[in-house]
């Protein structure tokens, strides 16, 4: 894909929706202009106000104003596998759900960001999933994602049910803690 406005884009507009084992292999995006990744509600105007948020404002997040909701849907067994983002104008993107459905098994192996945004290296929004897991050589790692990539240091990540935010904790051995004292 070259310059899309959004690269991957699995969305829900209302409540109650599934999007279930859905493989997304193989992608190259180059200079995506708005979010390379976006798993989440659907951003988008369908009045005479463009920033509405229904569910998800297309000001957000430009406006302070501008409001982005999760949806009480279902996301399941979402692996994204090979992909490579070259360039991009924004952040790598917004993984957003609501924290009552919180995403489960969403997987990114060898997601792959080259060259992105000065001060946009993270992805924007990573709230409501449940498990998340970054593997092989992803970067960056989602906030709310396990880390168990190639090089990657273990973390614990607990679901805040009643934010939909991720509680992340580096989990070492004891006998690594001792070694990273007297580093």
């Amino acid at each position: 894909m070259s310059n899309p406005y959004k690269g991957i884009y699995m969305k829900f507009r209302d409540d109650g929706g599934t999007i279930e084992d859905i493989v997304y292999e193989n992608i190259v995006i180059d200079q995506p202009i708005q979010w390379p990744i976006w798993i989440g509600p659907a951003q988008q105007a369908d009045s005479s106000d463009l920033c509405r948020a229904n569910p998800c404002s297309l000001c957000w997040p430009a406006l302070p104003s501008a409001q982005c909701r999760g949806r009480a849907s279902t996301y399941r067994n979402i692996p994204l596998k090979n992909i490579t983002i070259n360039s991009p104008m924004n952040s790598p993107g917004v993984i957003l759900a609501d924290s009552i459905t919180a995403m489960e098994n969403v997987i990114f192996e060898d997601v792959i960001v080259n060259n992105p945004a000065l001060l946009k290296y993270d992805y924007h929004t990573c709230e409501g999933v449940k498990s998340g897991v970054a593997r092989g050589k992803t970067r960056p790692v989602p906030s709310c994602f396990e880390d168990q990539t190639d090089g990657g240091e273990p973390q614990a990540r607990s679901l805040d049910r009643d934010s939909g935010r991720t509680a992340v904790g580096v989990m070492r051995r004891a006998e690594d803690v001792g070694r990273h004292k007297s580093m």
